[in-house]
């Protein structure tokens, strides 16, 4: 069993939210998208092909409108979590238990929420801290510096194992 405690303010909320995968995708897929759309449409205007290229410039601007949907559906979460009063019990302190059965959150408020390890769907170690991708969509994000000294490979093992 690993356990520790956390009190997330809202500065290492925005730091860790904007590490999301996902943003970053979306930002890349838009950028990359903007750019082949801004090339592809200036050889529009030539006499062989106009028509085809035309086309492909309407589906790259949407793909990357999709894209740029994407970023700020993530981006409006993010500003509700830090604004909104109902999203105000992610900054309480709580405290996290992995066991065999999957992951706890007990909050100082007496909330308690039970995860089985089915519920997640992957993780990732970053240079600051863990992602819990979870199903069908969602992240719980903690700095490296919250797991206990001496239980770092235990807990990875503990994720290794369960989170397929």
């Amino acid at each position: 069993m690993i356990q520790f405690e956390r009190t997330l303010t809202k500065k290492d909320f925005l730091f860790l939210s904007l590490k999301n995968p996902k943003l970053l995708r979306g930002l890349i897929v838009f950028v990359v998208a903007t750019l082949v759309a801004a090339l592809v449409a200036t050889g529009v205007r030539s006499e062989d092909g106009g028509g085809l290229k035309t086309i492909a410039v309407f589906i790259i601007i949407a793909v990357a409108f999709m894209a740029l949907l994407r970023v700020a559906r993530i981006v409006v979460n993010i500003v509700m979590c830090l604004t909104m009063k109902q999203f105000q019990g992610v900054f309480l302190p709580q405290k996290y238990t992995f066991d065999t059965s999957g992951m706890k959150i007990e909050t100082s408020s007496g909330g308690v929420v039970n995860s089985g390890w089915d519920r997640f769907s992957g993780w990732q170690k970053t240079s600051s801290g863990y992602i819990l991708k979870l199903v069908p969509s969602g992240i719980i994000i903690f700095k490296n510096s919250l797991i206990p000294e001496g239980k770092v490979a235990a807990f990875e093992s503990m994720l290794k194992k369960y989170i397929k």
